[in-house]
């Protein structure tokens, strides 16, 4: 994520982990540099469909509230996926 992170010149991350693999939700501020990289996690155990449904627009709102955060009053100029 540091390496996508400098070669983009974006400085925050976002890593997104099934829950059942990481139960961390953290941000890990990169010393010498200005990158955060944050960690949050998404239940996919979820049996119903709308309870996974909540679960993806939950990971969205974090998601959103981040880039608001950092954008402060600026406009964003776009979001960055790594898959």
């Amino acid at each position: 994520m540091l390496a996508y992170c400098t070669a983009t010149r974006v400085q925050q991350g976002l890593l997104i982990y099934p829950l059942h693999a990481v139960s961390t939700q953290d941000e890990v501020e990169v010393r010498n540099t200005h990158t955060v990289v944050r960690q949050v996690t998404v239940d996919l155990g979820k049996e119903e469909l709308g309870e996974l449904g909540k679960e993806c627009d939950a990971l969205a709102d974090k998601t959103f509230e981040y880039t608001q955060a950092d954008a402060g009053p600026q406009i964003l100029d776009g979001l960055h996926y790594v898959t």
